[in-house]
């Protein structure tokens, strides 16, 4: 109870759980729709992104991990990730959005099947990679035309037509980092700016590349 008391004067608390094999709390107020699970080996905190700006969230998730780490102590982070769902608008049936535009589909050939479609979605994995530049295969001499680029996370991107209105588009991204670490003050931050890289990820890679290939299509 110490943990949820020091977590109480800056989160309204509504509902508070302490039945194993988790501690769960749900926020109230302003904090309405925040939910935080803490569990023997793991730890999940999630919220709904509207009506405030990300930065009040990545706040808020900050100050809970923090507690969290000044409380406990943990030794490691075996494995952690951020997940963000959102909404995007199309110009017209997200269905044939997709169909047409992003995956260049003939109407005949969607016809073909010969059943109404509900739903049309695309997933994308993406595993982590590391490019550098391979001395051996260029006999020792380092291409300059290589870029250098490592990722130490995965990607799991799902965008599907949404079922209860067409016109819009629900994009859901999973990130996921596997690498051990020692939670250190440094590693807190860290697991906070997941966040900010899967957000990021939709709003500069997916959203553009949705974009251009309708741009493509309509050229």
């Amino acid at each position: 109870m110490a943990f949820f008391s020091k977590l109480s004067r800056f989160v309204d608390l509504k509902n508070i759980g302490l039945e194993q094999p988790s501690w769960t709390f749900d926020g109230s107020g302003n904090y309405d729709g925040l939910k935080a699970a803490f569990g023997a080996t793991n730890l999940s905190i999630s919220f709904n992104r509207p009506p405030n700006a990300q930065d009040w969230h990545e706040e808020r998730l900050r100050f809970i991990i923090g507690e969290f780490q000044k409380e406990f102590s943990p030794s490691y982070v075996v494995d952690c990730g951020a997940m963000v769902r959102t909404l995007l608008s199309v110009n017209g049936d997200a269905r044939e959005f997709l169909a047409h535009h992003v995956m260049h589909l003939a109407p005949q050939r969607i016809n073909s099947i010969g059943r109404p479609i509900h739903i049309l979605g695309i997933r994308l994995m993406m595993p982590p990679f590391e490019l550098v530049r391979d001395s051996e295969e260029t006999g020792g001499a380092a291409d300059a035309t290589s870029p250098i680029a490592r990722e130490e996370w995965e990607a799991d991107v799902r965008m599907e037509s949404w079922l209860a209105d067409p016109s819009k588009l629900w994009v859901e991204i999973k990130t996921t980092w596997q690498k051990p670490m020692p939670w250190t003050n440094e590693q807190t931050g860290a697991i906070v700016d997941h966040l900010r890289v899967a957000s990021g990820f939709v709003t500069d890679k997916i959203v553009p590349f949705l974009r251009d290939q309708s741009a493509e299509t309509e050229t």
